[in-house]
């Protein structure tokens, strides 16, 4: 008998490469045909692939489905398989299920925003405090490859999208969090209900020894869209002066009456994060951490540094305190709040990883003076008006792209015209970008480029857009920046 896998992307690719290594019989399918590149590594695998067909006779032998996180399940080839039986899985769950045989460690991690910086500061402290650990999922390599190649260790940290949890059932984290919720996704999900319980299914699977760490907006709003109760221990964050980090937005409809049961039990703690001090304290109000002399000490960074800091204190008992020291060499994601140079003094920070509205309202909230942003691409069809909540850190704004005309209206609506800040609307990002030279000469500001988009209309991926936004004002950077 045979397993099919759904997807001939690099999970696939993974899913086949540990099937194969443990001696079994796998057939590929996708839809589209794929290239020379990508077809090679599947044929040197020895796998049967069936590319660029969605026949029904790719099930005949088939015994279980392994499904690509791209892959929906109301995939035709998903609801066929359902209607003969067969078994279906994900691909995480393919390598959790193997990773979980050898009694490996995992901490879990999703949300919205938040999630890929808070996976890689987990990964620095625990290798820091000398564990053995490596970090994958949907940031870095699919868990299937690292299984396959012998790249898994005790503990392992994942970051796990929307896509990836909607279907999953062997995700049994020690630990596992939620960073934020915000809209997104509703090409996959159909409402926010169902992306917010594709997010929280992180939980229904936790160890009954477990511990779940989530801001207390979602805690909130979790239950009063009666998601199951979350096993195990409960560390609950509280941020004041933090703006929209940590939050959970889309909501708003929702009955804002007091909620019969308290938050408070035996199993919940509550971490109280001070912004403007840079200090964490314990429900009793004592002070358990100072952040103050972190370097990177932007809001949504220090938000970072507790949360990730809580999810290895909760699996190592270690003291919080130290384990936010072992950040003091952590410097950051490429295209998240990247300082990347200067221009005459001033700082030039790519976030093109924000693709949505609440990653750039935590990038302007962060800001320490008022900035030139720039926001624009293919933007997913929420309004950009939440963001003039910040604009008393933004000096005017450079809109690109796609989304332009709506971003403009979006942003006008919200001022009266005497009091909105200045507007340059511009087709392309290489146009905005050839007019940010003569807007910076005329007034010294940092420039944010944090699009609040996806960057599909002109790019691959944000890392593309990031890579092409950094290489064009490159030749502008102050002789003095040695980043």
């Amino acid at each position: 008998m045979t397993w099919l896998i759904i997807g001939g992307g690099i999970s696939g690719l993974g899913a086949a490469k540990l099937l194969r290594s443990r001696g079994e019989s796998v057939r590929v399918t996708d839809a589209k045909k794929l290239g020379d590149d990508r077809r090679r590594p599947f044929l040197d695998l020895g796998v049967d692939l069936q590319d660029g067909t969605e026949s029904q006779k790719v099930l005949t032998g088939v015994h279980t489905l392994v499904l690509s996180p791209g892959v929906p399940p109301s995939n035709p080839l998903v609801l066929s398989g359902e209607q003969r039986g067969l078994k279906i899985m994900t691909e995480i769950d393919l390598g959790l299920k193997h990773f979980n045989e050898k009694g490996g460690k995992l901490i879990a991690i999703t949300g919205t925003n938040g999630k890929s910086t808070i996976c890689v500061m987990t990964e620095h402290i625990l290798s820091r405090a000398g564990y053995r650990v490596t970090a994958g999922g949907n940031l870095g390599d699919p868990l299937t490859a690292m299984i396959a190649e012998g790249r898994s260790r005790e503990y392992l940290v994942l970051e796990l999208s929307s896509y990836q949890l909607e279907l999953s059932r062997f995700v049994q984290p020690e630990v596992a969090g939620i960073t934020s919720f915000s809209y997104d996704h509703q090409g996959r999900h159909k409402t926010l209900e169902n992306y917010f319980h594709a997010k929280w299914n992180i939980f229904n699977q936790i160890r009954q020894s477990g511990t779940a760490i989530l801001p207390s907006s979602i805690y909130e709003t979790a239950k009063r869209l009666d998601c199951p109760e979350i096993k195990g221990q409960r560390y609950i964050i509280q941020t004041e002066d933090g703006g929209p980090v940590g939050g959970c937005t889309g909501f708003e409809s929702l009955d804002k009456t007091p909620l019969k049961n308290s938050l408070k039990d035996s199993q919940t703690q509550f971490f109280r994060i001070k912004m403007g001090q840079k200090r964490v304290f314990n429900e009793n109000e004592q002070e358990i951490a100072n952040l103050s002399k972190f370097h990177l000490g932007q809001k949504h960074n220090i938000y970072n540094a507790v949360f990730s800091s809580l999810a290895v204190s909760a699996l190592t008992k270690e003291n919080l305190s130290n384990l936010i020291g072992y950040l003091s060499d952590f410097r950051g994601l490429p295209h998240r709040c990247e300082l990347v140079g200067h221009i005459n003094g001033e700082p030039v920070i790519n976030d093109s990883k924000s693709t949505n509205v609440e990653s750039t309202m935590v990038a302007v909230a962060s800001q320490e003076k008022p900035v030139l942003l720039m926001l624009g691409g293919e933007g997913k069809g929420e309004s950009f008006e939440p963001l003039t909540k910040f604009f008393s850190n933004v000096a005017a704004v450079i809109i690109f792209g796609a989304s332009g005309n709506k971003i403009a209206s979006d942003l006008r609506s919200a001022f009266k015209p005497e009091c909105a800040p200045m507007q340059y609307t511009f087709r392309t990002l290489a146009e905005a970008l050839a007019a940010v030279p003569d807007m910076l000469a005329r007034k010294k500001v940092p420039l944010l480029f944090s699009p609040g988009c996806a960057s599909f209309d002109e790019f691959r991926n944000f890392e593309d857009r990031g890579q092409f936004f950094s290489r064009v004002l490159q030749p502008l950077f102050d002789e003095t920046d040695d980043i």
